[in-house]
């Protein structure tokens, strides 16, 4: 007698027709990448540890690692920075490769050399005989010596604004007294554009003017300055002017700039013949490095009265 058989089935579920792009994200790093740098910490604390680093003090604040994709749009890249080295230096060769081999799969790594800036600080200020015995002279002096202790020393992590400067102020002595609009911050970088047209300042822009250089543009000197003139293909853009010494304009859109995000570009026709310095006055208040922009502050001068 023949057996009855019943087979009954349920349709599958929980697998993928297609494969599902964000748990692959989620689980590749963890399959390629065991035991390996994952996190801007994981590469940081590796290249503190990999033993090429030995003269540096206050080491936290000379490294910087950053993600490709904030820096240029550059998806699967991470770069790191190193104060005072170059991309030729011997230890970062040796540091780069230790970073590679424990990189993540996929994941590609690359040096950039830091964007150095000397800020340069103009305060004027007040004395209240009433709150303090000491002169104009010993309370200036005081003052200078605790904004370079704080602020002078180049580093990534040197962060500095108007209050911060205030408050420092009222430190030094409570007979001190600083007001934002008698701060003026101004920030310099020496530019090679041989090797580099661009600037990331990352900072709202002002304005900004460089010293007089030698270029192709003209027979004499002429020095580079930011413009209100519009890039009509860029939004928010404007041009940079070339200009001689009496402000006459010898070329009115020799490179672009950005006075929000605080990015700088020199096109490729302008040609000088030596490195030149750029002064910039920001827009904001508060002077945030990121990335690799390494800023130390300096006093210009400070005036009490």
């Amino acid at each position: 007698m023949p057996t009855n058989i019943t087979v009954t089935s349920n349709i599958s579920s929980g697998g993928f027709d297609n494969p599902d792009l964000e748990y692959l994200k989620y689980v590749a790093p963890r399959y390629y990448g065991y035991n390996a740098l994952v996190t801007k910490s994981d590469i940081e604390a590796a290249i503190i540890s990999s033993g090429y680093l030995t003269s540096y003090t206050d080491i936290g604040n000379k490294i910087s690692v950053f993600d490709g994709q904030n820096y240029n749009n550059n998806y699967g890249k991470i770069y790191f920075s190193i104060i005072d080295l170059g991309v030729d230096d011997q230890n970062v060769s040796a540091i780069k490769t230790i970073l590679q081999n424990k990189a993540i799969y996929g994941l590609s790594i690359e040096y950039q050399k830091s964007q150095n800036f000397t800020g340069s600080i103009t305060i004027t200020g007040t004395r209240d005989t009433k709150k303090t015995n000491k002169s104009i002279t010993q309370i200036r002096n005081d003052y200078e010596k605790n904004i370079e202790d704080a602020y002078g020393i180049n580093k990534f992590n040197n962060s500095l604004s108007k209050s911060d400067l205030i408050i420092l102020a009222a430190e030094t002595d409570p007979g001190l007294t600083v007001k934002d609009s008698n701060i003026t911050i101004t920030l310099t970088k020496t530019l090679d554009l041989d090797t580099d047209k661009t600037v990331y300042f990352y900072n709202g822009i002002s304005s900004f003017e460089t010293e007089l250089v030698s270029t192709n543009l003209s027979t004499s000197n002429v020095k580079f300055k930011s413009t209100s003139v519009t890039v009509p293909e860029l939004n928010g853009f404007k041009y940079i002017g070339a200009y001689l010494s009496n402000n006459t304009a010898v070329n009115e859109k020799v490179g672009i700039f950005n006075p929000t995000t605080g990015f700088i570009m020199f096109y490729d026709t302008v040609d000088p013949t030596e490195e030149f310095d750029i002064t910039i006055t920001p827009s904001v208040d508060s002077i945030n490095p990121i990335n690799n922009m390494a800023v130390a502050y300096e006093v210009n001068t400070i005036t009490i009265t």
